[in-house]
C-alpha cells in the first residue's frame, strides 16, 4: 500500500524592509559558502541549521533542520508495541525537515514543509544569525521570508 504523507508549499517573494533593494544572487551565494557548522541558529530555544545549500541553475536548494534540544525524543517500536528514549550524543538532536528553493533573479522562494519543521517566520532570521561575519546579509535577509 502506498504510504501518503501530508505536504504543504508555500510560496514567497524576497524583500528587504526599510533599505534600497540588495543584489540577493551575492547574499544568497555568501550564505552557501560558509561552513555548515557556522549554519545553525537558536532562534527561542529551538535550533535550526542549514545542512544542504545546493546552487541550482537558477537559485539554491536549501534544507532546514529544526530540533529541540530539551525535548525527550522516543522511539516506538511497531513490532512490539514498546516505547524507549533514544540515546543521543550531547550534540546531537533529532530533526524535522524543511526544503526551499530560492530564485534570486525573480526574487522568489518556494518552502515545502512534511508534517512539521522550520517555518518561514524563522527560517530568515536564522539565516541572518548564522551569517554574522557577513554584516550586510544579517541586515538584509532577517526580513526576507517575513
Amino acid at each position: 500500500m502506498a504510504k501518503r504523507i501530508s505536504r504543504k508549499l508555500e510560496l514567497f517573494t524576497t524583500h528587504a524592509h526599510g533599505m534600497p533593494t540588495p543584489d540577493y544572487n551575492t547574499i544568497f551565494a555568501q550564505f552557501a559558502s560558509i561552513s555548515r557548522d557556522r549554519r545553525i541558529s537558536n532562534v527561542n530555544g529551538i535550533y535550526i541549521g542549514f545542512p544542504y545549500v545546493e546552487k541550482i541553475e537558477n537559485g539554491y536548494f536549501i534544507q532546514a533542520m529544526e530540533g529541540d534540544p530539551e525535548a525527550l525524543q522516543l522511539i516506538f517500536d511497531l513490532s512490539t508495541g514498546e516505547a524507549k528514549e533514544s540515546n543521543l550524543g550531547s550534540e546531537e538532536i533529532y530533526g524535522q525537515a524543511t526544503h526551499f528553493v530560492v530564485m534570486p533573479n525573480s526574487r522568489s522562494a518556494a518552502i515545502e514543509y512534511v508534517r512539521r519543521g522550520a517555518k518561514a517566520l524563522f527560517i530568515g532570521p536564522s539565516i541572518a544569525d548564522s551569517s554574522e561575519e557577513f554584516t550586510r546579509i544579517q541586515k538584509l535577509i532577517s526580513g526576507i521570508f517575513a
